[in-house]
């Protein structure tokens, strides 16, 4: 996907958002292979940088200046689309061919307990 959004013209940006430290520079310092203990982990980001403090977090007043106005075409724009509108007929959807809901989660896991 990245290939054809940059041959698209897209600027695609790759960030990693969940550890501390930076994933691939970690494989890199160890000859391009990931550390196998942990030990080896630690060895290892010890010699690199610390990781950037961790930003603020939001405040009510930054929030407050993040409102959208929502406009009257909304619901025809983003709202969910009828039976009709995927072309099912609306009258009559017939019988659930698969029923569902928990009622009928709770009475599989009886039968389901019966038989143990």
């Amino acid at each position: 996907i990245m290939k054809l959004a940059k041959e698209a013209g897209v600027e695609v940006i790759v960030e990693s958002s969940h550890t501390l430290y930076d994933l691939d520079k970690i494989i890199e310092l160890n000859g391009n292979s990931p550390p196998l203990t942990y030990k080896r982990f630690q060895a290892i980001v010890s010699r690199m940088e610390l990781p950037r403090r961790p930003v603020p977090s939001i405040t009510r007043q930054q929030m407050e200046k993040c409102r959208a106005e929502i406009k009257s075409t909304h619901d025809d724009t983003y709202g969910v689309p009828s039976l009709e509108e995927l072309g099912f007929p609306r009258d009559n959807p017939g019988a659930a061919v698969w029923p569902g809901g928990e009622t009928e989660a709770l009475a599989r896991l009886d039968r389901h307990l019966e038989r143990k």
